[in-house]
């Protein structure tokens, strides 16, 4: 139980830019420092992550490439994989 909540405050930590807009990274340092956090957090924890659009989704997190990350999440009773691309956070 620890643990998810150690997950859903690193997502969140992630998608949060420091110090709020003006000082604001350029969009492919951004990217680069949400990679360099999801890589952190190990295969397998169940994270909560919110795209740039407001989309939440509840899953479990894969290993990581440079264009994004894997999730498998629940839709309708079934286990979907869905990427989520780095751009798209």
């Amino acid at each position: 139980m620890v643990g998810h909540y150690i997950s859903i405050i690193l997502v969140l930590l992630l998608l949060c830019p420091a110090g709020g807009p003006a000082f604001s990274k350029s969009k492919e340092d951004r990217e680069a420092a949400i990679r360099q956090k999801v890589r952190a957090i190990a295969l397998g924890s169940v994270v909560t992550v919110e795209t740039a659009n407001k989309q939440r989704m509840l899953g479990r997190i894969g290993e990581s490439t440079e264009a994004g990350f894997p999730m498998q999440i629940v839709r309708q009773d079934k286990v979907e994989t869905v990427t989520i691309a780095f751009s798209d956070t």
